[in-house]
């Protein structure tokens, strides 16, 4: 399904290898706050952060899901008749040129043995700064729970820092309940977490599927 827009398309599908820049960009930018030139996201994640989610995205253990936005579709000139000999060359489709990642998710088995009795883990989950209070977010959280729940993992939990109230915010419109902390070790700091727990994701895909049902209050799709 796509929500359509005055000039573009959302769309969330399955990613691929190529679009690893593109994850890496968003999540570079959703982490700053705000939109980054390109040629800074040059510096800092053209080798890291892409390599890192090319290796998520071609793993069969995690699925990572991208949301895109796409120009409509153009109508095709009607085709000209043409005699069995002649051949008609295609150009190659540039995906890139048609489309732009706005966000991802990430997920899979839990990470941790303590976390075993449930049946999957949201690693990740960003939108890009410039295309918040679109869906993204949103859209990405349906998608994903409908995959796990199309294999039976309805168990679900995220984990996020503590302070972020956007995501928290977020967690707790589309049905998740606040669960343990821990203290998360990231670089050399220690970085309080909360865990946010969905007993059976079924229950909030309809709510998650309604655009009207939208939050009253900022949201991690603004992240």
């Amino acid at each position: 399904m796509s929500d359509s827009g005055q000039q573009h398309i959302l769309s969330v599908r399955v990613a691929e290898l190529d679009d690893a820049f593109g994850v890496a960009r968003v999540q570079l930018r959703s982490l700053v706050g705000r939109p980054v030139p390109d040629d800074a996201f040059e510096d800092f994640a053209d080798v890291r952060a892409a390599a890192f989610w090319g290796e998520v995205i071609e793993s069969t253990n995690n699925m990572v899901l991208v949301a895109v936005l796409a120009p409509p579709a153009q109508p095709q000139p009607a085709a000209s008749v043409r005699k069995p000999s002649e051949k008609q060359d295609k150009a190659p489709r540039d995906k890139s040129a048609e489309e732009i990642i706005v966000g991802f998710i990430a997920f899979g088995p839990p990470r941790s043995e303590e976390d075993a009795a449930l049946d999957a883990e949201i690693y990740a989950i960003h939108a890009d700064p410039g295309h918040r209070r679109q869906g993204v977010g949103r859209r990405l959280l349906a998608s994903a729970f409908k995959a796990m729940a199309a294999v039976g993992q309805l168990s679900v939990r995220a984990w996020a820092p503590s302070d972020n109230e956007p995501a928290e915010s977020f967690y707790l419109r589309f049905g998740a309940a606040p669960g343990q902390r821990m203290l998360a070790q990231i670089g050399e700091e220690e970085v309080p977490e909360t865990a946010y727990d969905w007993i059976d994701v079924r229950r909030v895909i309809p709510r998650l599927d309604n655009p009207l049902d939208r939050p009253h209050h900022r949201s991690s799709e603004e992240n």
